[in-house]
């Protein structure tokens, strides 16, 4: 074996060592019930080109916005709405 191909393997089993590591990192409980939002005006803000983001509830419409317009300098903002009693009352916008 050359030394191009030891450190070809070398990195292979690295990498598996590392995906069997964060692998089981997720494993846990599954929850038992879904989670339900408080009432009040949430916006999610994620990194770009990320799917899944973070939710920040706001008790008014006014801060929400404002929260908006802070975020949008250095992430991806969506406005996700208004929820009262776990349920979306106003449609998302981007």
């Amino acid at each position: 074996m050359s030394n191009g191909e030891k450190g070809v393997q070398i990195l292979r089993k690295f990498v598996q060592f590392i995906n069997l590591k964060t692998n089981k990192m997720r494993t846990g409980r599954p929850r038992e019930r879904a989670i339900t939002l408080m009432d009040g005006f949430y916006i999610e803000i994620s990194n770009a080109g990320d799917t899944k983001g973070v939710k920040i509830r706001s008790e008014s419409k006014a801060a929400m916005e404002n929260a908006a317009k802070q975020y949008s300098r250095y992430k991806e903002v969506t406005i996700l709405g208004e929820y009262k009693n776990g349920v979306r009352l106003t449609k998302e916008t981007a």
